[in-house]
């Protein structure tokens, strides 16, 4: 049985149904052949590579900044929640130095979970030490997911070459215009203590005065005898170089919930 169709002059034409499928499939193809916007990772390692060129350029740029943050940490079985207001001060090219404004709540969370977490990030710091710690080829295998539209970004999974502490293991964003991280999502590459059964991160991303830095940051470990504990990072504001009214506030991370 003929079909009659219309051709893009609007004149009709026959047409079989195996025909008209035909015609279906070759439209299909050329359209999932065309560069969609939804069609990022086409190569994936373009994209990689794009993202590592991207982290070097912005840690070139970052010039010296202070950072105003609020350190809040909680365990709700054992009831101790503390929070600790610090200042951090940036000097490239890889300096990190902090200062304590004021505490709240306990003691005991002051100083196992929010002092060494600072601790930590002024070690991981160094250009020497970020080397081992940088989302890169050289310490991950990525394997592209999915193109994210709301977010504007490509996402992968990150596996680690390595049982490093300092490594994770889940999903990063890249940002289709920019190629920059815009969120991680996953959980350490190894677990701190036997007493931790799951750990899951989210840390967010955002451009301040040109550069991307880090502006929210949330943490929740399920322990094996106390429950559910959180770890939050509020990036008040952002000061580069600084006299106070050049302050920055922090822009809402992309794709935060």
């Amino acid at each position: 049985m003929l079909r009659l169709q219309e051709n893009a002059h609007g004149r009709r034409i026959a047409g079989t149904p195996r025909q008209t499928a035909m015609r279906a499939a070759l439209l299909l193809a050329a359209l999932t052949a065309f560069p969609w916007h939804g069609l990022k990772a086409a190569d994936p390692d373009q994209i990689l590579g794009c993202m590592e060129r991207a982290g070097e350029e912005n840690r070139t740029l970052t010039q010296a900044y202070t950072s105003a943050r609020i350190y809040r940490a909680e365990n709700v079985k054992l009831h101790k929640a503390g929070s600790v207001s610090v200042e951090v001060v940036y000097t490239p090219p890889g300096q990190k130095n902090y200062s304590i404004i004021s505490k709240t709540g306990s003691g005991i969370v002051h100083k196992r979970v929010i002092e060494p977490a600072l601790e930590e990030e002024r070690r991981n710091a160094p250009p020497e030490a970020r080397v081992h710690t940088d989302i890169h080829r050289r310490n991950y295998d990525f394997a592209f997911l999915e193109f994210d539209a709301e977010a504007g970004a490509n996402v992968f999974q990150a596996a680690p070459k390595s049982r490093d502490k300092r490594l994770f293991k889940g999903k990063v964003w890249i940002d289709e215009a920019t190629c920059a991280v815009l969120r991680i999502e996953g959980e350490p590459a190894v677990s701190p203590s036997f007493w931790v059964k799951k750990t899951k991160f989210r840390h967010d991303y955002a451009r301040v005065e040109g550069v991307w830095l880090p502006v929210r940051h949330h943490t929740e470990v399920q322990l094996r005898l106390f429950g559910r504990s959180t770890f939050d990072i509020e990036y008040v504001r952002y000061s580069f170089e600084a006299p106070a009214e050049t302050a920055t506030r922090m822009p809402s991370a992309a794709g935060a919930e």
